[in-house]
């Protein structure tokens, strides 16, 4: 560091060399959590598989920049990505359209010509369909019982029986579906498809934890290295969030993702 540390920096720092347990380190805005979480980094043993996790492409770019070389840093989703290509290879292509050419297709047996009265009517309908298929799989909500909550959290019309089926159709098909991926598919089928590995991790660092939605709390579980024997996590927990600065409702973040890692097996929660 340019300059000496704080008490709470020492602190922080001093619990990632001599202590064992997990860490939460509760910032708040303006206190260098960027700067405290990768001179954190730099302590650890360079024989130990290390990883952080960005909150965005920006955020990793600059982290490249100052993380130590033995430091591999990515968002959760182009981990995701290299883990379904280095499953399914050159079998699975990316198409961002792949929800709407799914709902396109079973939209052809709705008759929806007599239940709405226009074009646009049915065109806003579909729209619905699709963002409410989009916050399933963010949320992981794959339960009939608990689509209805969803649209009601996310404010999607969609309330009818039969409209929660055609969601729940359209789910399926994009859930097993291995020829093609979307952007959100980056982290949904990693958190849901147990084929799809990832390399276990000594250490993950994760950013902005209080942003993070199901499928990237999911994506963390499954980097942790565990025992092979037990299947219990052995791999260290070192996270970063602002419970106050939560603003990525729009990507479902979790409204209780800070809550999951402050009740995280064996988490020593930190102020800064």
């Amino acid at each position: 560091m340019n300059h000496k540390p704080t008490p709470e920096q020492e602190r922080i720092f001093l619990f990632i060399k001599k202590r064992p347990e997990n860490i939460l380190i509760r910032a708040y805005a303006g206190a260098g959590k960027t700067t405290t979480i990768v001179e954190a980094a730099k302590l650890l043993p360079k024989d130990k598989n290390i990883i952080f996790l960005a909150f965005n492409k920006h955020i990793q770019e600059e982290l490249k920049t100052k993380l130590p070389e033995h430091v591999r840093c990515y968002t959760t989703y182009g981990l995701g990505t290299a883990a379904i290509k280095r499953k399914y290879g050159d079998k699975i292509q990316f198409d961002e359209f792949k929800i709407d050419k799914i709902i396109l297709k079973k939209s052809k047996s709705w008759d929806l010509g007599s239940e709405f009265h226009s074009d646009d009517a049915i065109s806003q309908y579909l729209d619905n369909i699709k963002k409410l298929v989009n916050y399933c799989r963010l949320t992981l909500t794959l339960k009939p019982e608990y689509v209805p909550y969803i649209a009601e959290r996310y404010d999607i019309n969609i309330s009818k029986s039969k409209d929660i089926k055609r969601v729940l159709k359209v789910l399926d098909e994009a859930t097993t579906d291995r020829k093609f991926f979307d952007y959100t598919d980056m982290i949904y089928l990693p958190a849901v498809d147990n084929g799809i590995w990832m390399f276990p991790q000594d250490y993950v660092f994760v950013d902005e934890v209080q942003d993070l939605n199901r499928c990237q709390i999911k994506i963390i579980e499954k980097i942790l290295k565990r025992d092979k024997v037990s299947g219990k996590t052995t791999g260290r927990l070192i996270t970063v969030g602002d419970f106050f600065q939560g603003i990525y409702g729009f990507n479902a973040a979790d409204e209780k993702s800070f809550e999951w890692f402050e009740k995280f097996p064996k988490t020593k929660i930190l102020p800064l």
